[in-house]
């Protein structure tokens, strides 16, 4: 398996409604999806994800809010990869996982379907599949932390400069020792298991405010 520390996730997005993914969730616990204050802020066609700051933020100061989100891994068996979705911390979305959690163990032992069922302002049903007639990929990390690769970690002095000049100063060169999984390593892809007509478990309605501008 290749590290590649500075490789942007795969996201994973349904883009309509009506399109769905089988998916198994890349977390042993709801308590391990990473959840963090963001802005996306844009000057001339330059845009910057970055983290908020929090207290003295410059973002924040000039009217553009944080937005907290979360980022859920998950093996979607239609791509065989390892992608992450980027989304709005819903506590109706989480409060589902944690039931399901509850009811059937370990998130990592789960498989779901996910469909979007509508276009704006989206929603999505959440349908717990038999994990059996689905096999777990090899080599795939769980609980890996993958925040700091979706939202860049800067200075206010940093944000302010790109506020001010539309330029983001060059950030230092740092080491980082986590693994990471490359999403384009075809080694590590799992071909997709044909799959058995089965009545789902469970079904869980989900609200998300629409999707970012990228």
């Amino acid at each position: 398996m290749t590290n590649n520390n500075n490789e942007y996730p795969k996201s994973f997005k349904l883009s309509k409604a009506g399109d769905f993914a089988i998916v198994r969730l890349l977390h042993s616990s709801v308590s391990t999806i990473e959840i963090i204050k963001t802005h996306w802020l844009q000057k001339g066609d330059t845009w910057k994800h970055f983290k908020c700051v929090g207290d003295n933020c410059p973002a924040c100061a000039i009217g553009n809010s944080a937005r907290e989100r979360a980022y859920i891994r998950l093996f979607d068996y239609g791509s065989g990869e390892v992608e992450v979705w980027d989304r709005t911390n819903n506590k109706k979305f989480f409060d589902s996982l944690s039931e399901l959690e509850k009811d059937w163990g370990k998130l990592d032992d789960i498989v779901v379907k996910i469909t979007r069922e509508s276009d704006e302002f989206p929603t999505y049903a959440v349908v717990l599949q038999p994990s059996k007639n689905y096999a777990k990929p090899d080599n795939v990390a769980i609980d890996e932390k993958i925040a700091y690769r979706m939202a860049a970690s800067r200075s206010a002095e940093d944000i302010q400069t790109f506020i001010n000049t539309g330029i983001m100063p060059p950030k230092k060169s740092q080491s980082n020792n986590s693994n990471t999984y490359t999403s384009n390593n075809n080694n590590n892809k799992v071909e997709p298991i044909i799959k058995t007509e089965s009545k789902p478990f469970e079904i869980v309605v989900d609200e998300d405010d629409g999707d970012l501008p990228f």
